[in-house]
C-alpha cells in the first residue's frame, strides 16, 4: 500500500468489462444536457464490473508451461488461449528477452467484442515483462490475419522497455500495470493505444524516457489510425483513462490525445479523469488534433507538469492544452472541470507563450472547439495561469479559482482570486482546508462529475467544492460497487 497526494494506492480489480444497461461503458454517446446553472456538462458514463470467464492458470509466457508444474493450461502458454480465457500468471513468471517482433511477448490472436482474453497476473504475485533495451515488452500482431491483435486485457505486470512497454488496439484495457521505460524513446508512448473502446485504468508509470529522448515519444499516447489518402479512416470513440499514476519522466506529455495526417480517424468520446500526474517533463494533458466530438477531463491532479528540459526541436510546457478539432469537423467539446493544477510551466521554455498552468489554442477555437471550463483550481508558483499563445473564452461565469500569478482572466466573471487553501501542499496533500473559499463554492456539474478523485460524492456541503477534492466532514461515504480506485503497485 501506498500514500500519494492523499490516495491510497493498491491492487485491486483486474478483469473489467462494460457493464449491460443505459448510461454504462460501450453504450451510445450520451445525450448533453443542460446543468441547472445553464451550464453544458454532459455525462460521461462511467460504471465497470467484473467479468467472468474460464479461467487458467500459467507458469511460462512464452514458450509453453514448464513440466511438473500445476497449471492447467492444457500445453499452451500464457498468451494463447481462446476467446474469452482469463490467464492468470502465476509469481515469478518473467518474460525479459526478445522472442517475437522485436517484443518479449507478442500477443499474436485475437479476442471479441465483449469477450477479450486475459493475461492477468495472479494477485500478490510477480511477473516481469521486458528490459530496457527492447523495443516493445509487450506487442500485439497477429501474423493470421496480418493486423494487429484487438480485444485484450493486460493487468498487473511490472513492465521495462526501450520504447513501447504496452499497445492497446480497440477493445483493449490495460489495468493495473507497473511501467517504466529509463531508456525509453521512439515516437510512440510507454502505453500507447489505438481504436475503439480501450481502458487506460490505474497503471503506475515511472521513469518514462531518456535525458535524450524525442520530444516526440509520450508517457501515455491515444492516436487514431492514420492515412494520408481517401477515404477517411473511421471514428474512433469511447476511451478512458483513469486513476493512473504518472510521475517522474522526461517524456515529452503524461497524457498524449493526438492524431495526424490527412485522411486519419477523428477520435472522440475521450473520458481522461482522477489521474494523478507529478513532475512531467512537457504537458501533463494534451487533447490535441483530430480529438472532436464530446471530451471529459475532470478530476485530475496535475503537480509540476511541463517541469522542463528543453528539448533541441521546443515543445510546449503546461499543466493542459487543448489545442483539439479538426478543420472539417463542425463540432469538439471539452469539457473540462473539478481539476487541480499546481506549480505548472516552466520559466526556461525556449518561447515564452509555450509555458503556463493552461493554454487554449486559438487554432482549437478555430476549429470550432467549445471549451467548458468549470470548478478548476489553477494554483501558480511563478508561471502564468494562461500561457502567452493561450486564447481567451467567451465572457461567462466560468467559476475557477487563480491563484499566485495575479488577477484572474477577466473572461471568467465569476473567479475565485484567493488561496485555496490546499491542506499542505509542500507534503503534496491538496485536500481544501475547512475554511477554504473553494469550499462550496462551485457550480453544480452533477450530470457529468458525481465523485472526487477519493470517490466521495459530490456534492458533500450545499454546493460543489472547488479542484480535484471534496470537502469532508466525518465520516467519508463508502464506495459503491463497481467504483474503481486509482491501482497501482
Amino acid at each position: 500500500m501506498r500514500t500519494i497526494a492523499g490516495i491510497t494506492l493498491a491492487i485491486s480489480l483486474l478483469m473489467l468489462q462494460p457493464s449491460a444497461g443505459g448510461g454504462e461503458l460501450g453504450v451510445p454517446p450520451p445525450i448533453r444536457q443542460p446543468s441547472p446553472t445553464g451550464i453544458n456538462t454532459g455525462s460521461p458514463p462511467t460504471m465497470l464490473q467484473a467479468a467472468t470467464a474460464p479461467v487458467l492458470f500459467f507458469t511460462d509466457l512464452a514458450s509453453g508451461p514448464q513440466t511438473g508444474n500445476s497449471d492447467t493450461s492444457g500445453g499452451r502458454s500464457g498468451q494463447d488461449g481462446a476467446i474469452g480465457d482469463i490467464a492468470y500468471i502465476g509469481d515469478g513468471v518473467n518474460q525479459t528477452t526478445e522472442t517475437d517482433s522485436s517484443a518479449a511477448v507478442n500477443l499474436g490472436s485475437d479476442g471479441a467484442p465483449g469477450n477479450p482474453k486475459a493475461l492477468v497476473v495472479y494477485p500478490r504475485a510477480s511477473a516481469n515483462v521486458g528490459n530496457t533495451t527492447i523495443e516493445r515488452a509487450f506487442w500485439v500482431w497477429n501474423g493470421d490475419t496480418g493486423g494487429y491483435s484487438a480485444h485484450w486485457v493486460i493487468s498487473g505486470f511490472i513492465v521495462t522497455t526501450g520504447q513501447v512497454g504496452i499497445p492497446a488496439q480497440t477493445g483493449s484495457r490495460v489495468v493495473g500495470n507497473y511501467v517504466t521505460a529509463p531508456n525509453g524513446d521512439g515516437m510512440d508512448g510507454a502505453i500507447d493505444a489505438v481504436g475503439n473502446d480501450l481502458y487506460i485504468l490505474g497503471n503506475e508509470l515511472e521513469n518514462i524516457g531518456s535525458a535524450n529522448c524525442d520530444k516526440l515519444y509520450h508517457t501515455v499516447y491515444l492516436k487514431g489510425v492514420r492515412q494520408d489518402s481517401p477515404p477517411r479512416a473511421p471514428t474512433e470513440s469511447n476511451r478512458e483513462v483513469a486513476w493512473n499514476y504518472i510521475h517522474d519522466n522526461q517524456s515529452n506529455r503524461a497524457i498524449n490525445i493526438y492524431s495526424e495526417q490527412e485522411y486519419s480517424a477523428y477520435i472522440q468520446q475521450h473520458r481522461v479523469h482522477d489521474n494523478v500526474i507529478v513532475n512531467q517533463r512537457g504537458d501533463g494533458i494534451l487533447f490535441g488534433h483530430y480529438v472532436t466530438g464530446d471530451n471529459w477531463l475532470y478530476n485530475n491532479l496535475i503537480i509540476n507538469a511541463g517541469r522542463g528540459p528543453e528539448w533541441g526541436d521546443p515543445s510546449y510546457h503546461t499543466g493542459i492544452r487543448i489545442d483539439s478539432g479538426h478543420e472539417s469537423s463542425s463540432r469538439t467539446v471539452v469539457y473540462a472541470y473539478n481539476n487541480t493544477l499546481y506549480g505548472n510551466g516552466w520559466s526556461g521554455a525556449a518561447f515564452a507563450g509555450e509555458t503556463g498552468s493552461l493554454l487554449i489554442a486559438p487554432g482549437a477555437l478555430a476549429r470550432s472547439t467549445t471549451v467548458h471550463l468549470s470548478n478548476n483550481i489553477i494554483y501558480s508558483t511563478g508561471e502564468p495561469y494562461l500561457a502567452g499563445e493561450s486564447a481567451s473564452l467567451a465572457t461567462a461565469a466560468h467559476r475557477n479559482c487563480w491563484y499566485g500569478h495575479g488577477s484572474p482572466p477577466s473572461w471568467d466573471t465569476t473567479a475565485i482570486n484567493d488561496n485555496p487553501g490546499f491542506v499542505d501542499p509542500e507534503a503534496s496533500r491538496f485536500q481544501l482546508q475547512a475554511r477554504s473559499p473553494c469550499v462550496d463554492a462551485g457550480v453544480d456539474l452533477s450530470a457529468a462529475v458525481t465523485r472526487d478523485i477519493l470517490g466521495v460524492p459530490r456534492p458533500q456541503g450545499r454546493a460543489f467544492d472547488l479542484g480535484a477534492y471534496e470537502s469532508v466532514t466525518g465520516t467519508v461515504p463508502l464506495q459503491p460497487r463497481g467504483y474503481l480506485p486509482i491501482i497501482v503497485r
